[in-house]
């Protein structure tokens, strides 16, 4: 009966941090993806960010932050779709802001 109880409250916890997930709006995302991309986990961190540039495509430092996390965490073959995020960002890039 023990092992049913924490089945139980382990699948309501996972479910519930799913639920978090799903409710946070775009800062929170790319907050999160910035603290996965300093714990060096880029695979965790790009779906977060796909999110993010779906909602603001021109925005510097999520082209960045995307482009560098495809860099870091595909095959050398794939690196190449970071390409067109980095130029972007390197074009929007405000040096003084």
């Amino acid at each position: 009966m023990n092992q049913h109880k924490i089945k139980l409250l382990t699948s309501l916890f996972v479910l519930s941090g799913l639920s978090l997930f799903a409710q946070m709006d775009d800062r929170e995302k790319f907050g999160e993806a910035l603290f996965l991309m300093q714990e060096n986990r880029y695979a965790s961190a790009e779906p977060l960010l796909s999110e993010v540039y779906e909602n603001d495509k021109k925005n510097a430092n999520i082209n960045y932050c995307l482009g560098y996390t495809i860099f870091q965490s595909f095959t050398q073959k794939e690196k190449k779709q970071a390409l067109p995020f980095l130029k972007l960002a390197a074009q929007k890039a405000d040096p003084w802001g």
